[in-house]
């Protein structure tokens, strides 16, 4: 398609004409398809750095959570508990934290909540997208993270906790769809990324 524009005549001749000319279809369509392969290559990459967020959002969260729980029983001389929760009230035990979890103090030693100046620290949500499992260091029963006023992390028999919880996404972008929180020695937490296939497990207890 052309047009034809006529600019004002100059003093000394007949008005000038310039051309203008706009896309064709096939030019329309070449255009397009260059969007869609520029589209289709970088969808993949977008969806990673999306799917990376959460996990590592979900991750803080639970470091956080851990953290808060140590701090708190040393400065207060008394047990704090991590335990998985939906509700912020309750703590249902097992692998599964999925669902969320809470931070309290556990003053009469039960690893439940809602005694006697038990106060809940921390209460975090989980979301339909990620996954956190325990361990079997951590899932055994009672099945919550008892930080004990020396700040570290214990079993009933007072040995000291190595376990690990893992934030998972069943996707394959990234290719690391597992953060693990480490904990060993009952109070040493590191990070590592695990590549689960696009799928999500509960993780094996850390090496002592």
């Amino acid at each position: 398609m052309q047009q034809r524009l006529s600019l004002p005549a100059s003093p000394s001749g007949p008005p000038v004409r310039v051309g203008v000319r706009g896309f064709s279809l096939a030019e329309m369509m070449i255009v397009i398809a260059v969007i869609g392969v520029l589209a289709a290559i970088a969808f993949p990459s977008f969806t990673g750095v999306i799917n990376g967020g959460r996990l590592s959002g979900m991750t803080n969260e639970l470091v956080a959570s851990i953290q808060i729980a140590r701090t708190e029983a040393i400065r207060r001389n008394v047990r704090a508990v991590v335990c998985p929760s939906a509700n912020g009230t309750t703590c249902s035990g097992g692998a599964n934290w999925s669902a969320g979890w809470m931070v309290f103090f556990d003053n009469d030693r039960n690893n439940l909540p809602g005694g006697v100046g038990e106060t809940v620290l921390r209460y975090v949500q989980g979301n339909a997208q990620t996954q956190v499992l325990a361990s079997t260091a951590i899932s055994a029963a009672p099945g919550v993270l008892v930080f004990r006023p020396d700040g570290r992390a214990r079993a009933d028999n007072g040995a000291l906790l190595t376990g690990r919880l893992a934030v998972c996404m069943p996707v394959t972008q990234p290719a690391d769809n597992i953060r693990n929180v480490s904990i060993t020695f009952g109070s040493q937490v590191t990070l590592t990324r695990g590549n689960g296939s696009g799928a999500c497990a509960a993780p094996a207890n850390p090496a002592p």
